[in-house]
């Protein structure tokens, strides 16, 4: 595994940040010039169904792999999304994978100094001729070098990791960022997210254009929520995730109390338990509570009396 020296940048304020200078930052997604490039060339390609490949190349980590998987075919129902599932990839197939047109590949695995592992060796991203997967998910241990050279070969963005990661932390990452990009979430937001699940969120990172979206959202706008408990009173703060939309206005429907909203201001508002219930029900969107990350569903289930 490559080590990477990391910088810790001064961030100001912004809906994400990125890093266009010299170094690998944290907290951050790594600017790639040819990243903005590459998008033209997808432009093209939309009219057909979204292709989504998944690769599990460590059977430790197939817990992760069965779960995405079940992900991304259910998010098939509501959007034209085709699923191909591949396991213990050689270097050639993983290869073809990687030169083949592909909408998002996720790849589950680990990685060495000379690449990611595969059944007879280890794939260099240096040695393909080209990339054709607009976006990409590395979950494997130091995967940052082999995703920004998948970027310059002709992706647009991906998720990598720095550093070693345990399997258990990966699965929770993984999961957590497959089904947030799959519903309408930025590459950048979703695994500042979903790293969110873990004590090491810092050894994951995005390269490329962090703006980069793959899907559209049910809410038109992806969105958070914050979740406090006050006594028998939850406090809610919830704003857009939308940076195409800067200057745009949102709207919290909340019995028609809620005032249109510019994108990046943040809406605060108090529910009782049955009023936060019924707001779960609609929501469709992330929260944060207890330190963790919760889906509305998931939230809701936790909360009910």
């Amino acid at each position: 595994m490559k080590s990477v020296d990391r910088r810790d940048p001064v961030l100001y304020e912004g809906q994400v940040n990125g890093w266009l200078a010299d170094g690998v930052p944290i907290d951050v997604f790594k600017a790639v010039p040819e990243a903005y490039e590459n998008r033209f060339k997808y432009l093209n390609q939309g009219g057909g169904d979204i292709d989504v490949t998944v690769i599990l190349n460590d059977d430790e980590m197939s817990d992760e792999h069965e779960t995405v998987a079940e992900i991304y075919k259910e998010r098939a129902e509501h959007l034209p999304i085709d699923v191909t599932v591949h396991e213990h990839l050689a270097k050639a197939e993983l290869a073809d994978v990687f030169e083949s047109p592909h909408d998002f590949v996720h790849y589950i695995g680990h990685c060495e100094k000379d690449g990611l592992r595969c059944r007879d060796g280890n794939l260099a991203v240096a040695d393909i001729e080209e990339s054709n997967v607009q976006t990409f998910f590395l979950n494997a241990c130091g995967s940052y070098y082999e995703g920004r050279d998948l970027v310059q070969k002709g992706s647009v963005a991906g998720a990598v990791t720095f550093t070693k990661v345990l399997n258990k932390q990966a699965a929770k990452v993984g999961v957590a960022f497959s089904q947030l990009l799959i519903n309408g979430y930025d590459i950048a937001h979703a695994i500042q997210l979903a790293r969110r699940r873990i004590m090491m969120g810092k050894d994951y990172a995005v390269v490329g254009d962090g703006g980069h979206q793959l899907t559209q959202c049910d809410n038109r706008y992806p969105t958070i929520a914050t979740l406090e408990e006050r006594g028998d009173q939850y406090e809610v703060e919830y704003r857009t995730l939308s940076m195409p939309n800067i200057g745009g206005v949102f709207q919290v429907y909340r019995d028609g109390e809620e005032k249109p909203r510019l994108h990046g201001t943040e809406s605060a508002f108090t529910l009782d338990q049955s009023e936060l219930l019924e707001f779960l029900e609609r929501a469709k969107s992330p929260f944060v509570y207890d330190g963790d990350l919760f889906w509305s569903e998931e939230l809701s289930d936790r909360i009910s009396p």
